[in-house]
Order: structure tokens, then C-alpha cells, then sequence
């Protein structure tokens, strides 16, 4: 609670970042998080683009957030007052102010981020390797990211996912060790790879 008290101005402000309309695109009929070079800590920062990882990231976060405020009542109350992008949660407004003690709320804000899991796996999923595929770029410079597919993102959809068995059965572990793992005659791990490509573009 301490803690809570301390800086609840500051976590607030991190979920306002993820509000503004700016930081989002349509495609199809899907709101889907959108970075720009430098807008996001990872290591493809300069990557242009809808990121499967960036997105499946916080759909986790904010689920453990939810999660946390069900048996908590301070961080339900440490969170009231943040802001989240409208349109992702159903909402017509551009921005849909948090108040997690209002009863329903978390389970409606549970369904929309279910739906966005699933939006994510449709927008990149590759049918040939069963896996997510890295980028849903912006512009033609990216294009050649949008059929590689990273470990990092089978991963966190394995993580972001792990309330659900049936969306986690969508990535299977096998798949993701065909990929990604090399292994000898009595399955020891003897290499691990960050990609399914023999390398990263030149733009990379």
C-alpha cells in the first residue's frame, strides 16, 4: 500500500502513454498498438510497425493489473483515474477513464483484451511454421521483418496466454522447438536461435 500511495501518480501515467490515439492503428476492423522508431525499450527499436511482441506485452500487463486489482483494493484504487485508448476497449470516445471498483469492470475489460489476443494471432500468424510472424510493418523498408518470426514473441504469446489453455494451445511448444532449437541425438539443447531466417534484413 505504501508503495501505492508513493507512486500511483507514476503508474497511472504509464497506461496514459498507451491512450493517446496517435499510438494506434486500424487494421481491418482492429485497433492494434503501432510503434514508431525509438517509441518502445526493445531491442528492434528502430523497427516502424504493428510488433506481435510489443502488443501481446501489454495485453500482460494489463491483465496482471486486472488479476492484481481482483484481490487487492488499493491497486484497484491506485489505477483509478488512468487512461486507456477507447476504441480498444469497445468505447467510441478516444480515451476511457479506469475505475476498477465499478462492478463488471474488470471482467468487460478481460473480455476486450481476450479479443485483442485473438486479433493478434490472426493478424500474425503463419499457417506454414505455426508460428507469430515479428512485424506488421508501415512502410515498405519493413517489409521483409513481416516473414520472420522472433522466439521472443512465441514467448510472451505463451505468457501473456497462460490464464487461457485454449488460446495457449494456438502456439505450440513443438513448433516453437522446431524453430527455434537445434538438439542432438539425446535432446540436449546444443544451440538456440532468435529467429527462423539464417539473419535479420539489412534494415535490421
Amino acid at each position: 500500500k505504501e508503495f501505492l500511495d508513493a507512486y500511483g501518480d507514476k503508474l497511472r501515467l504509464v497506461l496514459d502513454f498507451y491512450s493517446e490515439a496517435d499510438r494506434w492503428v486500424l487494421r481491418g476492423s482492429s485497433h492494434l498498438l503501432q510503434q514508431r522508431q525509438y517509441t518502445e525499450w526493445k531491442d528492434s527499436i528502430k523497427q516502424e510497425g504493428v510488433s506481435s511482441w510489443t502488443n501481446l506485452q501489454l495485453i500482460e500487463a494489463i491483465t496482471k493489473l486486472l488479476v492484481l486489482s481482483e484481490s487487492n483494493i488499493d491497486v484497484a484504487r491506485a489505477f483509478t483515474g488512468a487512461k486507456l485508448f477507447g476504441p480498444r476497449f469497445g468505447m467510441s470516445d478516444s480515451q476511457v477513464t479506469l475505475n476498477l471498483s465499478i462492478p463488471g469492470a474488470i471482467p468487460w475489460l478481460k473480455m476486450y483484451l481476450k479479443q485483442w489476443t485473438n486479433e493478434i494471432f490472426d493478424e500474425f500468424y503463419n499457417e506454414t511454421c505455426g508460428l507469430l510472424t515479428e512485424l506488421s510493418p508501415s512502410n515498405e523498408a519493413e517489409e521483409p521483418v513481416a516473414h520472420i518470426s522472433h522466439i521472443d514473441a512465441q514467448l510472451q504469446w505463451l505468457s501473456a496466454t497462460a490464464h487461457d489453455p485454449e488460446l495457449q494451445a494456438k502456439i505450440s511448444l513443438a513448433n516453437i522447438t522446431k524453430a527455434f532449437l537445434t538438439m542432438d541425438s539425446d535432446t540436449n539443447i546444443i544451440a538456440v536461435s532468435g529467429i527462423n531466417a539464417d539473419s535479420w534484413p539489412p534494415s535490421e
